[in-house]
C-alpha cells in the first residue's frame, strides 16, 4: 500500500470504495461491451471468482483480527497480572518498611526502659510504646504483674482509646489465665470463632466487648512476671507480625521489670532491719526530720512514742541472744 494511503484513513476508505466500483460495476460492463459477451456465464464466473477472492481475503482478515484480539487479551491479562504483582510488591515494601521501623524502635525502647530502675516508670514506658506502635492508639492495652505473695495477677498499667472506659478485670480473666497456664503468646482474631474460649462466660465476667486480642507473658528464666496485652472490639485487629513484635517487646520488658523489682528489694533491704523488718534508725531519723518540718509548716502537733523492753539485757544473758531475737521479732510483729 502506498505511503500516502497509510497515513490517511479517509484516503484508504475512498480507495477501497473506488476499487469496488471499478471491479464490480465499471470493469464488467466495459468487458461485456468490448468483448461483446452475450452469455452471462462469463460474468457469473467473474463474480464467482471475485467473491471467492473476497471471501478468502475476508476470512484471512477475520482470522488476523481474531488472532490480534487474542493477543490483545493475553497482553491485557499479562498487564493485569503485572499490576497485581506490582500492587503486592508495593504492599510488601510498605509492610517491610513498617516492620523495619518497628524493630528499629526496639533500640529506643530498650534505651528508655534502661534509663530508669523505677518499676512504675518502666511499666509506663512499655504500655505507652505498645499502645502506640502496635495498637495505633486504638483499643485497650493492659499490663498485669504477678503479686508473689498473693500469687495472683494485679492490673498495673492501662492505656485506653476511650478514656472513660472502666476495666473490671483487675485480676485478669480467662484469656489472661490461658497465657499464664501455657506460658506462651496468644492471638485471637475473632473471639466468636475461637473454640478455646467460652464467649458467654467472658461476657458475663466483663461487659467490655472484646473481639480480638494479642497477649504475651513476661518471662525471665522460666519465671512469670506478668502479662502484656492488647485487645480491640473489632475482629482481625491484630496479626502474627503484631504478636511477634509484642513478644520482642515483652522479652525486653521482662528483664527491665525484674531489674526494677530487684532494685526495689535492694532499696527495701537498705532501709529495713533484717531481723525485725522494721525501718532502720537512719531511715527513721530522715523521716523524723521531714515530719518535724511538715508539722512546723502546718502548725500542727507532732507526737513521738518511744518503747523499751524491761530487763531485756537480763533476758539475753539468761536465755541467749537467739531467744532475744525471737522476742524482738514478736514485739515488732505486735507493733
Amino acid at each position: 500500500m502506498p505511503t500516502f494511503l497509510r497515513k490517511s484513513p479517509f484516503l484508504r476508505v475512498f480507495f477501497v470504495y473506488l476499487l469496488i466500483l471499478v471491479l464490480y460495476f465499471i470493469l464488467p460492463i466495459y468487458l461485456a461491451k468490448t468483448l461483446v459477451v452475450k452469455s452471462p456465464i462469463l460474468l457469473v464466473l467473474f463474480y464467482l471468482v471475485n467473491i471467492s477472492i473476497i471471501f478468502y481475503f475476508s476470512r484471512k482478515s477475520f482470522l488476523g483480527s481474531y488472532d490480534l484480539q487474542l493477543r490483545k487479551q493475553k497482553s491485557q491479562e499479562g498487564l493485569n497480572i503485572l499490576n497485581v504483582e506490582y500492587s503486592k510488591e508495593i504492599k510488601n515494601s510498605i509492610a517491610l518498611q513498617e516492620k523495619s521501623m518497628r524493630y528499629n524502635s526496639l533500640g529506643n525502647i530498650l534505651e528508655e526502659i534502661n534509663s530508669s530502675l523505677e518499676l512504675d516508670s518502666v511499666t509506663e514506658i512499655l504500655a505507652s510504646k505498645v499502645f502506640s506502635l502496635i495498637g495505633k492508639e486504638k483499643g485497650v492495652c493492659l499490663l498485669y504483674l504477678i503479686d508473689e505473695q498473693a500469687q495472683k495477677l494485679i492490673l498495673f498499667k492501662t492505656k485506653k482509646e476511650d478514656k472513660g472506659l472502666v476495666i473490671k478485670a483487675k485480676e485478669g480473666n480467662t484469656l489472661d489465665f490461658w497465657v499464664l497456664r501455657h506460658a506462651s503468646p496468644l492471638l485471637v482474631e475473632d473471639i466468636r470463632n475461637d473454640f478455646r474460649f467460652d464467649l458467654d462466660k467472658l461476657t458475663a465476667l466483663d461487659a467490655r466487648p472484646v473481639a480480638s486480642l494479642i497477649s504475651v507473658p513476661f518471662l525471665s528464666e522460666n519465671k512469670q512476671l506478668g502479662i502484656l496485652r492488647l485487645d480491640s472490639d473489632l475482629s482481625g485487629a491484630y496479626s502474627q507480625d503484631d504478636l511477634r513484635f509484642l513478644s520482642s517487646i515483652s522479652d525486653l520488658g521482662a528483664v527491665a521489670i525484674e531489674n526494677s523489682e530487684l532494685f526495689k528489694r535492694a532499696q527495701d533491704l537498705a532501709i529495713h532491719d533484717v531481723l525485725t523488718g522494721l525501718y532502720t534508725k537512719v531511715y527513721f531519723m530522715e523521716r523524723f526530720k521531714e515530719e518535724c518540718k511538715r508539722a512546723a509548716s502546718r502548725r500542727v502537733p507532732l507526737s513521738l512514742l518511744m518503747l523499751d523492753i524491761d530487763f531485756f539485757k537480763n533476758y539475753n544473758d539468761q536465755f541467749g541472744h537467739t531467744a532475744g531475737d525471737i522476742v524482738l521479732k514478736k514485739l515488732s510483729s505486735i507493733i
